[in-house]
């Protein structure tokens, strides 16, 4: 943008002359625009006269003891007074012998494109903007006494001058270098003012997600794995079988989703869509090509769904049926498989299985312990369920194992004083971790287990290392901790309808049903869903928390953990309920609130 000054000068008759026969004439004509405070000739006095004609500023002195013309000058205006060549500024007395000139301003504006990008950089549009000048002079006012000057503003158009390299520049200096087309470019030119698209990203196409049929024929997805989990039973009242050699499940792998690009040249990354991996659990053989998992022998199969870690698990087991209930007439029941009981399992009874279990009535005072996932139509009331085994136990164990081995490759047995301490220290402590653990199935973690009884805090490894050698405990310790993987990779799951003082442990999901829990306490290592109310007790949940009501009734208070990048969420809360994120609490509920969510960091 240039500006400059344009000069006028004022027009004024000779100083201290008396005005002629001409010069009286312009008076006359000047009398017809002023008032009798400007001229007053009978009474021999006339004021000085300013005044402003064709642009140009004119004075006339006062005659007698008239009052001096004045004249008031808009500051940041497009106008500049000098007097004598002095600006002036305010309220200026005017002489006609002084050179008085007004300056008016001049503006030249030159072209330009502008260039708007949206918020997501997938468009970019151009605005060319013309060049202007834009010319000032004084406005033309009638003689007076005082004269406030005023501007008037006259725009010009100038001829275009804006070109497609300067377009161009306009693009690369915002960014924008993919996806320009030329012709729209040559539009913007030629229709200045009006935005014009001139360059469009590529949007990334949407893949297509794989399709999952189980052996009932029926399509599973991840929005299927939103359910409630459901006990694994066919239409009807038949149970679900499969022969050795059926497909358990078929995968048909679909598309991955095609990333785009914006106008600034940025790779726009789309959400894949559900792509899972079929996992061959106990009783199944997958096909070379991932895509079948097969029966390895007939038996009961089950489909879990797991939509974090996009894997579709299953498992065929054979199955042990009670046809009734579970009480002192059948004593404890452990079977290697699954175990169905059509009734209840009643006060004292065991029910231990290293595949599922699944109770038709309710579980009253007695503990079900199962390799894989539990559910129960009924309720469950002073019991204890473990679903998954030793999983949660392994979960903490694993970690002291996983140390321990790295400590021993740092150590040369035998060790002698505070160097041998630190692994016997971490020895204990797995030991302590397996003490009264149900580990008999599992003959890797049990042989790690009777190597470490040896071992106590206090003790070095000096002293209590076995006779075998460190190489053989190194061993036992890789074998258990392959062990263990492999059972924390089987979910166990936990489906029931009521709860009532119960403690579940699982591995997989707990879902309670309509009629909630009231001082029970859930450890789970999935999520926790509860569609009823929960008074009373706790739930420690790594992958977080849905609950409807949560708190109040005659408990004093009710405690929810989630893990550090999990989410709560309740429709309703009560006072006395108390939500932690890793041990620290987050929030404290004195009074009641409803639609309640407190997302991880990653989300806020």
């Amino acid at each position: 943008m240039l500006a400059f000054w344009s000069r006028t000068r004022r027009k004024t008759g000779p100083a201290q002359t008396l005005p002629s026969a001409s010069d009286a004439h312009v008076e006359q004509e000047g009398d017809k625009h002023t008032d009798t405070n400007v001229h007053n000739a009978t009474a021999g006095v006339a004021d000085g006269a300013v005044w402003v004609e064709g642009g140009v500023l004119h004075v006339h002195n006062p005659q007698g003891l008239g009052r001096w013309p004045t004249v008031a000058v808009p500051p940041g205006g497009g106008l500049e007074l000098l007097i004598n060549s002095e600006p002036r500024s305010g309220d200026v007395v005017l002489r006609a012998e002084d050179r008085v000139e007004l300056r008016c301003r001049v503006i030249e504006t030159l072209g330009r494109a502008d260039v708007d990008v949206t918020e997501d950089g997938m468009v970019a549009q151009v605005t060319v903007q013309p060049g202007q000048c834009v010319r000032y002079k004084a406005a033309d006012v009638p003689a007076t006494n005082h004269l406030d000057l005023q501007a008037i503003e006259l725009r010009e158009s100038q001829p275009r001058n804006v070109t497609t390299a300067d377009v161009r520049d306009a693009l690369r200096e915002a960014g924008v270098s993919s996806g320009i087309t030329e012709d729209r470019i040559q539009q913007a030119l030629q229709t200045p003012g009006t935005p014009v698209l001139v360059a469009r990203g590529r949007p990334p196409v949407p893949g297509r997600a794989a399709g999952v049929w189980t052996h009932t024929q029926t399509e599973v997805g991840p929005t299927t794995a939103a359910r409630t989990p459901s006990p694994p039973t066919d239409s009807g009242n038949a149970r679900a079988f499969v022969e050795a050699g059926q497909p358990v499940a078929q995968l048909t792998p679909g598309d991955p989703a095609v990333p785009g690009q914006t106008v600034r040249g940025e790779e726009v990354t789309p959400k894949q869509p559900w792509q899972p991996a079929l996992v061959a659990g106990p009783g199944t053989l997958l096909s070379a090509d991932g895509c079948t998992m097969i029966a390895a022998l007939s038996g009961h199969p089950v489909v879990k769904i797991d939509t974090e870690a996009e894997r579709i698990y299953a498992t065929v087991a054979s199955e042990r049926q009670i046809p009734g209930d579970v009480d002192g007439a059948t004593g404890d029941i452990a079977y290697d498989g699954d175990v169905w009981v059509a009734g209840n399992v009643h006060l004292g009874r065991t029910v231990h299985v290293t595949g599922n279990a699944e109770v038709s009535g309710h579980v009253l005072q007695g503990r079900i312990t199962a390799g894989g996932g539990i559910w129960i139509h009924g309720g469950a009331a002073n019991a204890l369920l473990i679903a998954g085994g030793p999983g949660l136990t392994y979960a903490r164990t694993l970690l002291l194992c996983e140390e321990l081995l790295r400590t021993m490759g740092t150590t040369t047995p035998p060790a002698d004083g505070v160097q041998g301490r630190r692994p016997a220290a971490l020895a204990a402590r797995v030991r302590q971790e397996l003490a009264g653990t149900d580990i008999h199935l599992d003959p890797e973690v049990k042989a790690l287990a009777a190597v470490l009884e040896p071992f106590s805090h206090s003790a070095t490894l000096k002293d209590t290392w076995p006779g075998s050698g460190g190489q053989d405990l190194a061993k036992l310790t890789e074998l258990a901790i392959e062990r263990m993987r492999e059972v924390l990779n089987r979910p166990g799951d936990c489906t029931v309808r009521h709860l009532d003082n119960t403690r579940i442990e699982a591995t997989g999901n707990v879902v309670v049903g309509e009629t909630g829990a009231v001082r029970s306490h859930i450890t789970t290592l999935g999520a926790v869903r509860v569609s009823g109310a929960f008074r009373g007790g706790t739930i420690w949940a790594l992958r977080g928390a849905r609950l409807t009501s949560v708190g109040g009734g005659d408990e004093t208070q009710t405690r929810v953990e989630i893990g550090p990048h999990a989410r709560f969420q309740a429709t309703e809360v009560r006072p006395g309920t108390v939500v932690l994120r890793g041990g620290a609490v987050v929030r404290r509920f004195d009074a009641p609130a409803h639609e309640v969510v407190i997302a991880p960091e990653a989300e806020r």
